[in-house]
Parts: structure tokens; C-alpha cells; sequence
């Protein structure tokens, strides 16, 4: 039985981190991960509902600049607990006007189960988790929906080619408005990346994104539109800067989209083991 080499171990385990914390890779049994990320993303124009795309006006636009801290801790070698807690800053203007809002997120706290191939060259890894908003009332721009969400989710892992791996996911998460507007939003995608001598990590990824709520307005306050689809490309490399640290860097575009913002941005991450 051939198995995996240490190089591509050290691959999906770097890209378990930085690829959104999906934990394709077990972090490994007492084993604790921790992160901090930040990220920005704007748009001046958005894709209406037949996926044309409309400008905000002049001036017009929404932007984001947020931080998030991520923690992982391994509880068994194929069971991780992670946590997940952002803080952004959202601007929305127009030409008569700028509002800002700036508070805690949506808060995410998941399990993830991994279920590896007998040569463990392949990694099925099962979750789910909780969405908790970190803030009350409806404020504009909104920091979320202010509603209470579940998410299942899976994700397949392998290495088709030499220090390489490819990651496809799918993740359904219903989040439960009193009105009964959920919404319920399906996303799946794949990733590919490749490490060259350990110390560079590269990753191209496409994700598409299907919201449905029986609420179908759309508004220019982003984070508050319930029935949309969109798809966003990304890029990202990373420099392993020692055996405790590296930092990841990603930018994205969304390329289509309905009910939407045609949006752009970028993040960092500084991916930490802890002793």
C-alpha cells in the first residue's frame, strides 16, 4: 500500500485552513489551530435579475472591510471542533449620503468528521454547524440577516497530481427568519492547488452560490438580500514562513450573478499551530 506523501499531507493540511476553514484535512488528535484573517470587498455594481449588471450610480457603492479569528482544535484524529468569529465594517453610499455600521457577525461553530480511503490518499469529510448572529436589531448597512442558521455540508478531497490536491464541497445552510423568508442557500465548488518545495501554495477555486427566499427584493445593503445566485473565482498563494506559521493571500471576483453585487476583494491570513 502506497501512502500519502508528507508533502501532500502538509498541502491539505495547510488548504483545510486557508480555503474558507473547511477542514478537509484532520488537524490531527490535541492538535489546535489558530488564525486571524483580514478582508476586504467592494462593489459599485450589481447583477439584476436577469444577470445584466446595473450600476449603484454615481458615488454609489458597498464595501466591507472585516476580521475574523478562526480556531480549530482536533478532538479525535477524525473528529475537529472549529470556531469561527468575524468583525467587519460595512459602507454603503450614494451621492447624497455614506452610512457605516460596524459590530460583530455571524458566528460559526462546526464539526467536522473525516472518513479517509484505506491508502489515504482521499479524505470524505462530513459537517455541520450553527450560525449565531453576534449583534441585534436591523441596522443599515446590515451586518447579516440577524437570523439563527444550520449547515450541513461535504467535502472530497484528493491529490491528482504531483504535490497537488483538489478539494470539492457542497454546503447547504437554512437560516430561520421568524417570517418564514429563511433563506436557504445551497453552495457548491472545487479548488485545485499545488505546493512547490513545501514553502509556496497555490490555489484557483470556483464557487457558485444559490439563495432562495420567498422574500425576492433586491438591495444595494448587500448582506440583506435573501434570493440571489452568484459565482466568485479566486486566487491564492501562500509562503509557509516556518513550521508554526504562514501567511495565505487571496483575492476574488464574482464574474456572474442575479440579484447581486458584481463584487471584488481580497484577505490574509496568518495560519498559526499552537504548541
Amino acid at each position: 500500500m502506497i501512502m500519502i506523501t508528507k508533502r501532500v499531507i502538509l498541502t491539505f493540511f495547510i488548504a483545510s485552513l486557508v480555503l474558507n476553514a473547511r477542514a478537509d484535512f484532520p488537524f490531527g488528535k490535541g492538535r489546535r489551530i489558530l488564525f486571524p484573517s483580514f478582508a476586504f470587498s467592494s462593489a459599485q455594481r450589481n447583477y439584476d435579475r436577469n444577470g445584466s449588471t446595473v450600476s449603484m450610480g454615481q458615488g454609489g457603492g458597498f464595501s466591507s472591510t472585516s476580521f475574523a479569528l478562526f480556531f480549530g482544535y482536533g478532538i479525535s484524529r477524525n473528529l475537529d471542533f472549529s470556531a469561527n468569529i468575524p468583525f467587519a465594517n460595512q459602507v454603503l453610499k450614494n451621492s447624497a449620503a455614506k452610512l457605516t455600521n460596524a459590530g460583530f457577525g455571524d458566528a460559526n461553530f462546526s464539526l467536522a468528521y473525516h472518513i479517509p480511503s484505506e491508502d489515504l490518499k482521499n479524505f470524505l469529510t462530513l459537517k455541520a454547524g450553527v450560525y449565531v448572529p453576534m449583534y441585534a436589531g436591523a441596522v443599515t448597512p446590515s451586518l447579516g440577516y440577524g437570523n439563527n442558521g444550520l449547515s450541513l455540508g461535504a467535502n472530497y478531497s484528493f491529490s491528482p497530481y504531483k504535490d497537488g490536491f483538489c478539494i470539492a464541497d457542497l454546503t447547504h445552510i437554512r437560516y430561520f427568519a421568524d417570517d418564514g423568508s429563511g433563506p436557504n442557500v445551497t453552495s457548491y465548488g472545487i479548488t485545485f492547488g499545488k505546493s512547490f518545495n513545501v514553502f509556496h501554495l497555490f490555489t484557483v477555486g470556483l464557487t457558485h452560490t444559490k439563495s432562495t427566499s420567498v422574500n425576492k427584493n433586491f438591495s444595494v445593503d448587500l448582506p440583506q438580500n435573501r434570493d440571489f445566485s452568484t459565482g466568485r473565482l479566486t486566487l491564492g498563494y501562500g509562503r509557509r514562513a516556518n513550521r508554526m506559521m504562514m501567511p495565505f493571500f487571496q483575492v476574488y471576483y464574482t464574474p456572474y450573478g442575479k440579484n447581486a453585487g458584481v463584487s471584488y476583494g481580497a484577505s490574509l491570513s496568518i495560519i498559526s499551530k499552537l504548541p
